[in-house]
């Protein structure tokens, strides 16, 4: 029989994401709606707990997430709010995750650590992924 119940080692993830949910998505979410971005301080924090760096840490990351643990990150978040953790979500994971995914391993090297810790310290800016079969999309 299958079972979904999170591991210890997810529950503790799940407790970090949430606090910080509540710490810091909550009180910011207004403003961040208001400015239309979010704070340098947020992006770094959430990079700096491993919360939203999936790579292994030869590359800056904090090694793999389970679809499981990633799920239970973007539900915590989620509960601090809802907007900000979507934009955390879909414009960080999601990139970067495509990131991994398409690039060759020495651009791994070169591109994902400084996106991960130099562009995630910014909220401006926009993606542009290369992809040798499809162009520029």
């Amino acid at each position: 029989m299958l079972n979904f119940a999170p591991t210890e080692e997810q529950e503790e993830i799940r407790n970090l994401a949430r606090s910080i949910a509540v710490e810091q998505l909550r009180p910011q979410g207004r403003e961040a709606e208001q400015k239309g971005d979010i704070s340098p301080e947020l992006m770094q924090t959430l990079s700096q707990t491993g919360l939203t760096t999936p790579f292994p840490e030869e590359f800056g990351g904090s090694g793999a997430i389970e679809a499981m643990t990633y799920t239970l990150i973007a539900e915590e978040l989620g509960f601090g709010d809802g907007a900000l953790a979507m934009n955390i979500i879909g414009s960080l994971m999601g990139p970067l995750m495509y990131c991994w995914q398409e690039i060759s391993p020495n651009s791994r090297s070169i591109y994902l650590h400084s996106v991960i810790h130099e562009a995630c310290m910014s909220s401006e800016g926009a993606w542009l992924l290369p992809s040798a079969q499809v162009g520029t999309h």
